[in-house]
């Protein structure tokens, strides 16, 4: 080969890399310059620090949500994209066939509001006026037709303007995300047909026995059943996870400043890229407020201002419920309710889905939505279901969420979060005078009869809704005398609570592995929550252990000694955690594998607290009937199970890690954490230049530092915490927060994983809110183009 020839291949590939270069980085946005923008009555200033945040200035408080809504377009408008169309069931627009189940379920379970207009002309008009300015400032960013993210290149897309409609759809489809538990009744319903009511029944120690009798009448499940539980599990991949969080608060008493100390880390879709939340910061004449926001909402969601902060956890009542309802045999559109024939009310629908054979570039399909008093229906086969949630009666959280950023006391922390509505969740509360709070609020329906766990009939109408918990009903402490609170997704009454509050609830562990850190040193610091933060010490490990060390033969003293004086850190560097989640997680297979079968075990273990509660309470029953093997003539004990599992778990730790010393069984090699764009599901190259990691990580699901994995993906993280904000509240007008994921969603810009990397290193980012004390930035102006 030539000279001449070597350098022409090194030219033509130089050429080539700049190029590809430079197309992966059109649509990079740009934080610095002036721009003119219609809409706006004065000039805003959006100042982004080192972490790519946006401090957002304004001279009022419709300038400075214009201003939200420009950033936020600018830095996530693919993952806005992609909200959207997920909440208003198109996503076959822009990802095609592959997409249209999951299009026509999420139109049938109805997050895209009918009437939008009325629903917007009911918040009161500060409210009104915050939509509208957000809106303008996201289709200001659309209309000067910007270079796009490499996503729609991609995709052959773009995005239209944004509506009212928009983004109330994206609010009911975060609220879907954190509610429960219409899926588990399907899954709840199959163990029943497998195993029969009455050992169905022991599966659940929280029910009685009479409230699953109905099954034997009512609840045999269809091949619909595994549709809707398949469609469940695609959205959360496609998605994230819903799911537990940890948040709690010290009062002055028990902190170093004097002043209440509040921490919160939500676990909401942990391993996603981009993740959840954007962090900003709006600053206007009457607002003044930082936190973290969802992309395409408006209000921060977790945060403070100068005088409260505020967090959430997943407080997890059963607000969903499925009714069987009974189909005129002569009219298949009308069902029975209370001896009469009631006519569905039928809702058109039609997605377009992409289709580059059409010239249109787009198919269309046709088809129907019954709904019945219940509600939607979801199921139409041999039955047909009907879908009740809260989310279809309540539209309250942008009220909510505006007023509570403008709270300035626990009163007005009270009447914001009065008009929550959907997702119940558990809020916490700080403020500079020193007083720390705690309130359940959403609704949480009263049944008639039942307990929700299953499908019920619709046409007595004996288990329908009767109200709900009235709000100042619903849990809440105020300056407690311990000057103490803690929830993590544990139940949030005690035992002479006046309600039914039936729902999937965490076992303690958290809970009271929060409260034990917290109690054992007398003046806390904001390090000291950045400490509890990220502990990795499970109080399950102990549980499980005491029962297997006592059986681990001799032949494994070795291991045996070394699980007796494990600390139960499941530190990503050390190798206990392996064997212990490699035994259990065996264990737990042979206990309900052999009656259950194996998917539909591990679709049980995926409920996780309800079968961890189930399973904690058998460990102190050696001779419990679910640990025999059907398909054996002994009948075994847990002990033997035990065994059969640690030694089923050490080879099959041999095989994964290709050694025999356990001391080389390092958890974190196994146990990691990838942060998923939506591409991943194309694979290759893509996935890789989108996603980021996988990296080693510590944790699992009961420790504080949470990182759960599902059982058919062992153990690859999935839950784990989005963001976390500490915040000492002797000096409101800052705090410490972290991020899963970086403020711009589009590689190769500086911001799309830094914040990750800071993350993982447990480290923070300070928000503040004085201008003074940002340091460096990078100013944009928007000015009114007159």
């Amino acid at each position: 080969m030539t000279k001449k020839i070597i350098i022409g291949i090194v030219v033509i590939l130089l050429i080539g890399t700049l190029y590809v270069n430079h197309y992966l980085r059109i649509g990079i946005p740009v934080h610095t310059g002036i721009i003119q923008a219609k809409g706006l009555e004065a000039e805003v200033s959006i100042q982004r620090d080192k972490a790519g945040i946006p401090h957002i200035y304004a001279e009022s408080e419709a300038d400075v949500y214009f201003g939200l809504g420009y950033a936020m377009a600018q830095d996530r408008l693919f993952q806005m994209e992609f909200l959207r169309a997920a909440g208003n069931g198109s996503l076959s627009e822009i990802l095609g066939e592959s997409m249209l189940k999951s299009d026509r379920f999420l139109r049938k379970i109805m997050l895209r509001p009918r009437n939008a207009q009325a629903l917007f002309k009911s918040n009161p008009p500060q409210v009104q006026a915050m939509l509208s300015s957000f809106i303008g400032g996201i289709n200001s960013f659309i209309k000067a037709d910007p270079d796009l993210p490499i996503e729609f290149r991609l995709l052959g897309h773009s995005p239209e303007l944004w509506t009212i409609s928009d983004m109330l759809a994206i609010i009911k489809l975060q609220s879907w995300q954190l509610s429960y538990n219409y899926d588990m009744e399907l899954i709840y319903r199959q163990l029943n047909q497998k195993l029969g009511v009455d050992k169905t029944a022991e599966l659940f120690p929280y029910y009685s026995a009479e409230h699953l009798k109905i099954l034997d009448e009512f609840g045999t499940p269809t091949e619909g059943d595994a549709e809707l539980i398949s469609q469940a599990t695609q959205l959360k991949e496609l998605l994230g996870t819903n799911g537990g969080s940890n948040s709690w608060v010290v009062s002055g008493a028990r902190s170093a400043s004097g002043k209440p100390i509040l921490s919160s880390d939500p676990h909401l879709h942990g391993s996603r890229l981009p993740g959840p939340w954007y962090f900003a910061h709006l600053n206007a004449p009457g607002l003044d407020v930082a936190g973290g926001f969802f992309p395409g909402l408006p209000t921060a969601l977790i945060g403070h201002n100068r005088n409260i902060a505020w967090g959430l956890t997943n407080m997890g009542p059963d607000v969903q419920d499925l009714f069987i309802e009974e189909i005129n045999p002569d009219n298949p559109h009308q069902y029975s309710y209370l001896g009469e024939w009631v006519d569905f009310e039928i809702i058109p629908e039609t997605i377009r889905i992409k289709d580059d054979s059409q010239e249109s570039g787009f198919r269309l399909e046709d088809f129907e939505i019954k709904k019945s008093i219940h509600g939607p229906v979801i199921k139409e086969d041999e039955e047909v279901l009907a879908l009740s949630w809260t989310g279809h009666h309540f539209n309250g959280e942008l009220a909510a969420f505006y007023r509570l950023n403008h709270a300035s006391d626990w009163g007005e922390f009270t009447v914001a979060i009065s008009h929550f509505s959907t997702a119940p969740q558990n809020f916490i509360y700080a403020d500079i005078d020193g007083n720390i709070g705690y309130y359940g609020a959403g609704k949480v329906p009263l049944r008639k009869q039942g307990s929700g766990i299953f499908p019920v009939p619709g046409s007595t109408g004996e288990y329908d809704w009767n109200g709900y918990i009235p709000f100042e009903d619903m849990p809440h402490l105020y300056n407690p005398k311990g000057g103490l609170i803690v929830t993590a997704n544990a139940e949030p009454y005690g035992k002479d609570y006046p309600y039914p509050m039936p729902g999937v609830y965490a076992p303690e562990y958290r809970t009271k592995r929060i409260q034990d850190l917290i109690k054992s040193k007398d003046k806390l610091t904001s390090d000291d929550m950045a400490a509890i933060q990220f502990d990795q010490q499970s109080y399950l490990a102990p549980v499980f252990l005491k029962h297997l060390i006592a059986v681990i033969p001799d032949e494994n003293s070795a291991i045996r000694e070394v699980l007796a004086d494990w600390d139960h850190v499941l530190d990503e560097k050390g190798f206990e955690g392996s064997i212990y989640h490699e035994t259990l997680e065996t264990f737990l297979r042979l206990i309900w594998a052999d009656d259950m079968g194996m998917e539909l075990a591990e679709q049980y273990l995926d409920t996780w607290y309800i079968s961890l509660n189930r399973w904690v309470m058998m460990l102190e029953d050696n001779s419990h009937e679910w640990y025999d093997k059907i398909d054996t003539d002994g009948v075994e004990t847990r002990d033997d199970l035990l065994v059969e599992a640690f030694q089923s778990a050490l080879g099959s730790l041999e095989q994964k890690y290709a050694t025999a010393d356990h001391t080389k069984w390092i958890w974190g090699t196994i146990h990691n954490i990838v942060f998923h764009h939506p591409f991943e599901a194309k694979g290759g190259l893509i996935a890789k230049f989108f996603n980021y990691g996988p990296f080693p990580f510590g944790g699992d699901g009961e420790t504080v530092n949470r990182a759960t994995h599902v059982f058919t993906k062992p153990y690859m993280a999935e839950m784990t915490a989005s963001m976390r904000l500490i915040i000492d509240m002797s000096d409101a007008s800052q705090s410490q927060m972290a991020n899963a994921s970086g403020q711009v969603g589009m590689p190769l810009q500086d911001h799309y994983t830094d914040l990750i990397d800071d993350w993982l290193a447990g480290q923070y980012v300070e928000m503040h809110l004085d201008r003074e004390e940002l340091g460096d930035v990078k100013e944009l102006r928007l000015t009114p183009l007159r």
